[in-house]
């Protein structure tokens, strides 16, 4: 067996701090270039009183070979813009690398000066550093125009009723990727569930999707993914808009792919949760997941190539699942617990503005998701382990992971938090308990696992 103990996030090929320096550099790029910043990952864009309106996606991927990540950023968004047939609004951009670094900087950065001569806000991205996915010094993204129309067409959303309901409507939108899961599953739910829980964090029911898929399979694997991505937005009553699927030998090393999308909903601002409403003495409630979900993939295939001899042989630390399998399993999904689902009442609206703040728990764990929503003044006082640690994280702790770089990566068994008054929090917890936790393929108990109170560190673990 090997020896992991000394094994991090960052030694094994990817670091938070570089994230952390990019994300810096990106904010302050486009402000220098007089652009607002609506958001890391997305934001919310204010919608026209069109008599019909309808939502969808124009989209460009990076072409391989080009002399620059500036000018792929500008050709890139030149081409999304180009494919828009009504009322560009906003522009996301996702770009991914093995190396978090200045080339993403200036990919964005190429992006917004074209979104600029075209009047509109880049309100969010991602950048995902994957390693051992692309041939040397190439580099992968798509940039996502949304745009407003007054004709349906095949791959637009209808929201007129939705919006003529609202006082102020907004339009919200996020991207992201699965990151280095493809290694293992190449399922397209996983970055469906997870933009679901991401723009459902801000009180925003998914409308609808638009998957990126790209790499060096055959094409026929890729079109089988967005197959399977047009099939789950069927089946969740969600519309599936204009897919990017992308043959990619010469940016991607062979057998290697990458999914990533763009999920969209909207929202009267005065229900968005913005987390500016909590206070001290409110109760942080996790749910519960027995899983990785989308993050710290390349830390666990790190850790179990040194661990693990064969990745399909039944393990008893999983109950008889091999690790393959473990690694496997899908992104959580929060949505139903929300906004409901069938006959069941979600909790925003049984417990109207009761849920002040929330967290998906991605990359970074507990403490970088939780704090985000956390006023100056205060803190969110965390304890560990009231909710069960899924069994693979537990099995690398016992075999050597420092739990406090378990604990940084991992979201090590809390998949999403809600804050809300004290006075509420029992009944919204047992609530949960009695109508969603048993409602999936997999268990999502609730508990009471924090408490806000005064202090100028935004979050601790008790």
């Amino acid at each position: 067996m090997g020896n992991i103990s000394g094994i991090t996030y960052e030694s094994s090929g990817v670091s938070i701090r570089d994230q952390n320096w990019v994300n810096k550099k990106v904010v302050e790029s486009l402000g220098g270039l007089g652009m607002k910043v609506e958001g890391l990952f997305g934001g919310a864009i204010s919608i026209p009183p069109y008599e019909e309106i309808y939502v969808g996606l124009s989209g460009a991927s990076v072409r391989a070979g080009s002399p620059s990540t500036r000018s792929a950023g500008t050709l890139t968004a030149e081409r999304a813009f180009k494919k828009v047939n009504g009322t560009p609004v906003g522009v996301l951009d996702y770009f991914a690398s093995p190396f978090m670094d200045k080339r993403v900087v200036d990919f964005v950065k190429g992006v917004a000066k074209k979104s600029l001569k075209n009047k509109t806000p880049v309100i969010g991205g991602e950048s995902a550093q994957m390693q051992g996915t692309y041939k040397e010094g190439m580099y992968d993204g798509f940039v996502h125009v949304i745009e407003l129309r007054k004709e349906k067409d095949e791959y637009s959303c209808d929201i007129t009723k939705l919006v003529k309901k609202m006082e102020v409507p907004l339009l919200v939108a996020s991207t992201d990727g699965v990151g280095t899961k493809t290694k293992i599953v190449r399922n397209p739910l996983d970055i469906i569930y997870h933009g679901f829980n991401d723009i459902g964090a801000l009180g925003v029911k998914p409308i609808a999707f638009g998957i990126y898929i790209a790499g060096n399979v055959s094409e026929n694997e890729l079109v089988e993914i967005e197959k399977k991505s047009d099939t789950a937005c069927k089946d969740l009553g969600i519309t599936k808009l204009e897919p990017i699927v992308e043959y990619k030998p010469r940016i991607y090393i062979e057998g290697e792919v990458d999914i990533a999308g763009t999920v969209l909903g909207v929202i009267d601002r005065k229900n968005l949760i913005t987390g500016e409403n909590v206070k001290e003495g409110d109760v942080i409630i996790g749910i519960g997941v027995d899983a990785i979900m989308t993050n710290g993939y390349t830390l666990a295939r790190k850790i179990g190539e040194e661990l693990v001899k064969d990745w399909d042989a039944s393990m008893k630390e999983f109950g008889g699942k091999s690790f393959r399998e473990e690694l496997s399993k899908s992104h959580v999904p929060m949505t139903d617990i929300l906004f409901g689902a069938d006959d069941l009442e979600g909790i925003l609206s049984k417990y109207p503005g009761s849920v002040k703040a929330t967290a998906h728990i991605t990359g970074g764990g507990q403490e970088d998701n939780i704090k985000r929503m956390i006023p100056d003044g205060l803190c969110a006082k965390v304890e560990r382990n009231v909710l069960p640690i899924p069994p693979v994280m537990k099995y690398f702790i016992e075999n050597g992971l420092s739990v406090d770089e378990a604990y940084r990566t991992f979201n090590m068994g809390v998949g999403f938090t809600l804050t809300v008054p004290e006075e509420k929090s029992d009944e919204i917890i047992n609530y949960i308990n009695k109508n969603f936790r048993n409602r999936l393929w997999c268990e999502r108990p609730a508990a009471q696992i924090g408490r806000i109170v005064k202090g100028n560190k935004k979050f601790v673990f008790k």
